[in-house]
């Protein structure tokens, strides 16, 4: 497993990602709006990682 930091870079760099660690990848840091989770999430993170309660399912 990876975790991807800063989190919101994570849609500009996940093909570069992929084809060198595939491994199930977790993201965070910075991830403040839906946007930036669901981002993640539908280019195939595990899992979002935040601070921010209102992203909290």
């Amino acid at each position: 497993m990876v975790e991807v930091l800063p989190g919101v870079i994570f849609p500009l760099v996940v093909n570069e990602i992929r084809s060198r660690l595939p491994l199930p990848i977790i993201v965070g840091g910075f991830v403040t709006e839906p946007a930036h989770r669901d981002a993640a999430l539908e280019r195939g993170a595990l899992a979002v990682s935040t601070s921010t309660p209102e992203l909290w399912p």
